[in-house]
């Protein structure tokens, strides 16, 4: 009875180490800090980018996104493409749904110049926490720039009523004097006429 109890107790406490050893090195392949953190140091961060936009669907690695305000980085307004890590990334989600609005944080490496791993901040802007870190990136960054929303119209030519007046009476002024010679020739050939046949009678 003492030795099969014994042996619970080594049996409990081997599973025990083992699980001990098992979890520092899962929490060690994700020592990720804080998205706070991420924020502010990103501008002291070389080729590092914090900005928010509209993510695409993915395709393989790539995130297609469209920028909606730039804060910090490479400027960029408009369309790029975002490289993300494995879809099974253990520290976290590395493809935000399409068609929401994120804060992003990436990173450069040589071979692409806008990364995101499951560390990086990802942060949905329509949430209470994506909108307490896109206040804090704007108070680290500023307010950013944003496309205009409201481009300016396209400028109308103005149009010169007296030179087209004028240049149409220019092409039209030899016309005008065959015309006013050929009515006046014809008057005068009446005129003529008459004259000889009220002559005759």
């Amino acid at each position: 009875m003492r030795s099969h109890r014994v042996s619970g107790i080594l049996a409990l406490i081997i599973g025990l180490t083992l699980g001990a050893l098992a979890m520092p090195a899962a929490a060690a392949a994700c020592s990720c800090v804080g998205p706070e953190t991420i924020i502010d140091s990103a501008g002291a961060e070389p080729g590092s980018a914090v900005f928010t936009a509209t993510a695409g669907p993915r395709a393989g690695n790539d995130i297609p996104v469209f920028v909606t305000r730039w804060l910090s980085g490479r400027p960029s307004i408009g369309a790029l493409v975002l490289k993300a890590g494995p879809p099974d990334d253990m520290c976290g989600s590395t493809t935000p749904p399409a068609g929401g609005e994120y804060l992003f944080v990436t990173y450069q490496t040589e071979t692409a110049g806008f990364n995101i791993n499951g560390c990086s901040v990802q942060a949905d802007v329509a949430s209470p926490e994506g909108q307490a870190l896109l206040a804090r990136a704007i108070g680290r960054f500023g307010p950013g720039v944003a496309p205009d929303p409201d481009p300016p119209p396209a400028a109308t030519p103005q149009v010169d009523v007296g030179s087209i007046v004028e240049g149409i009476l220019g092409a039209l002024g030899p016309v005008v004097l065959v015309v006013a010679f050929g009515v006046g020739l014809m008057l005068g050939l009446v005129g003529v006429l008459r004259r000889t046949r009220f002559g005759r009678d």
